[in-house]
């Protein structure tokens, strides 16, 4: 999964569910099986028509790229499950990058050439919301 050439390698897609125990997955788009992609490819219906798509839909936040990607895992266990019953209420759902991928996809932001401030400063407050994206580097580039 890229986008803007960003290359997430590995990231934690935490799941909550409300009457259940906590549950932790690592989530690597680069490993994943074709059947998977082109899985994830098709439920993104309207929203999205290639795996490309669906990675730049994830790193923004979108709430059906997150829970593509969490059906992809719980299918591994329960391969009968169907995206369309996949349904639960957004805090059930958390992706986290660990600090090395959060440093790396960061550099990444702060040095894409082809990125307005306004996208950058909304990138940078997904991988670090605590940041202050009114950093003058962040804003000179």
């Amino acid at each position: 999964m890229s986008s803007c050439g960003k290359k997430v390698r590995k990231l934690r897609l935490i799941y909550t569910p409300e009457n259940g125990e906590k549950r932790e997955f690592a989530f690597m788009p680069a490993k994943l099986m074709s059947a998977e992609a082109e899985a994830i490819e098709d439920a993104g219906g309207a929203a999205w028509e290639s795996f490309e798509e669906f990675g730049q839909k994830f790193l923004r936040g979108n709430r059906r790229a997150y829970r593509a990607a969490l059906w992809i895992m719980l299918r591994r266990e329960q391969p009968t499950l169907r995206f369309a019953d996949l349904s639960l209420r957004v805090d059930e759902i958390e992706v986290d990058f660990d600090a090395a991928e959060t440093a790396r996809l960061r550099e990444q932001v702060l040095g894409d050439p082809d990125m307005d401030a306004e996208q950058r400063a909304h990138l940078l407050s997904i991988l670090d919301p605590d940041a202050d994206t009114s950093d003058p580097e962040v804003e000179a580039l």
